[in-house]
């Protein structure tokens, strides 16, 4: 049951969201951190999409997409892409 209701929630661009439509990169830290202990996972290819699309021509991860880099964001998501790579082996 609690997969499932991660899994539904996963948003149509790849990302997560806490509140409204807009995912971001700290929920979509949260929700995948239990994908990883599970050893379950959502759809990995919309995922990486999202997180794509939050990287800014400074190397660094916005938010969301459009919004400036921060440390921790950036923090977010070479962690989410490492356990995505996790997940595909």
């Amino acid at each position: 049951a609690v997969v499932r209701a991660l899994k539904a929630a996963q948003r149509p661009d790849g990302g997560f969201s806490a509140v409204g439509d807009t995912s971001d990169l700290a929920t979509t830290y949260r929700v995948m951190r239990a994908f990883w202990m599970l050893k379950e996972k959502p759809h990995l290819g919309r995922l990486r999409e999202f997180i794509s699309r939050c990287r800014n021509a400074d190397g660094g991860y916005g938010p969301s997409p459009g919004q400036p880099s921060t440390a921790s964001t950036t923090y977010f998501a070479a962690i989410v892409l490492h356990w995505i790579d996790q997940l595909q082996e």
